[in-house]
């Protein structure tokens, strides 16, 4: 909270400012995020021009967090994913799981789905229109921060597949597909950028992993 709590200063000059969305679906600058005793700060961009919050709500029954972005420059915000409190994949890694891109042009991480299959979906956030870019579905395994390279997750009841691309060419996407059931955990990925080679274990439903590496 001491991150929200330098924007206080603020809150006067906030309330004198037009609350009408913009255009693009964005809040104007009288914001929830300076107000919502919730909310936490999880990062700003390479860029410092803006800053990731998380807010957690009730929805019904369960406790869910909330996404939102803030633009430094004019205080504008926009929502950009809601996800469970507690990550049911249970991965070893901070939670939720988001990158910025080395060019300070998108941020990617995930959103829910009502999906019977696939329980998240990779958003790609384009911070220079301030709007959501593209949708993926399939797990966000992790993000090659150098060349801009996400990797994600998808299965079947048939099989499972990593699937990697890169953003500058998103609607490119590279598929390696391991003919076993899903087991219920999710991969896990080792990104070596400079080598452009990420290391990936891929568990069958005994519990036996398969590693292979992919080469991008």
């Amino acid at each position: 909270m001491k991150n929200l709590l330098l924007f206080l200063p603020l809150f006067v000059w906030l309330h004198a400012c037009s609350q009408s969305p913009n255009s693009n679906g964005t809040s104007g600058k009288s914001n929830s995020i300076l107000t919502d005793t919730s909310g936490a700060s999880l990062g700003d961009s390479p860029s410092s021009q803006y800053r990731l919050f998380k807010f957690t709500r009730k929805d019904g029954e369960r406790t869910v967090i909330d996404l939102k972005l803030l633009r430094l420059s004019d205080l504008s915000e926009a929502f950009v994913s809601t996800l469970p409190a507690e990550d049911e994949f249970k991965v070893l890694a901070p939670y939720p799981r988001y990158y910025w891109s080395n060019d300070s042009r998108y941020l990617v991480t995930e959103n829910a789905t009502t999906d019977s299959i696939y329980k998240r979906e990779t958003v790609l956030f384009d911070l220079v229109t301030f709007s959501m870019g593209k949708r993926k579905l399939g797990n966000l395994l992790g993000f090659d921060n150098v060349n801009d390279v996400a990797f994600l997750y998808r299965q079947s009841p048939e099989r499972q597949s990593v699937c990697y691309f890169n953003l500058k060419f998103s609607g490119e996407e590279n598929v390696r597909e391991i003919m076993v059931e899903p087991s219920g955990r999710l991969p896990i990925v080792i990104i070596a950028p400079l080598e452009k080679r990420a290391k990936v274990k891929v568990y069958m439903p005994d519990g036996v992993p398969v590693n292979f590496a992919i080469l991008y």
